[in-house]
């Protein structure tokens, strides 16, 4: 399989931040999430340079978490299954990360910033 045909070519967001804050994050929000409706996104949107929300709203409660960050590029907005996230996020070994972004409807690269090279993609979910 050709992997290079589904990451996107054009970057508009460049967001450089630690993996257990993000990871942890995360995990937190998803705890208002029922297992049986995985299907409620978490939202990641940042309004700064310096800050990434990252929420979650379902009937069962809301959450709503920040955590630093540096972004380059464009602002983000975008949904994504927690689990998705989970999964790559509790496997990386590296401290910190980047997360790669092609707009709102585009997937989510996730790349280290040093030692180990992998890539890792997580689509977001439609609104």
């Amino acid at each position: 399989m050709d992997y290079n045909k589904v990451v996107p070519n054009e970057v508009m967001s460049k967001i450089t931040l630690k993996t257990k804050d993000m990871h942890e994050a995360i995990e937190r929000a998803s705890l208002v999430i029922n297992v049986d409706q995985r299907r409620f996104p978490f939202t990641l949107k940042n309004d700064d340079k310096n800050t990434l929300s990252i929420s979650s709203k379902t009937d069962i409660g809301a959450v709503h978490e920040e955590i630093s960050i540096e972004l380059q590029g464009e602002n983000v907005d975008a949904d994504y299954n927690p689990k998705y996230f989970t999964d790559v996020l509790q496997n990386i070994p590296i401290d910190d990360i980047r997360l790669e972004f092609s707009g709102a409807f585009g997937p989510c690269l996730i790349k280290p910033l040093e030692g180990e090279q992998f890539l890792y993609l997580v689509l977001p979910l439609r609104r």
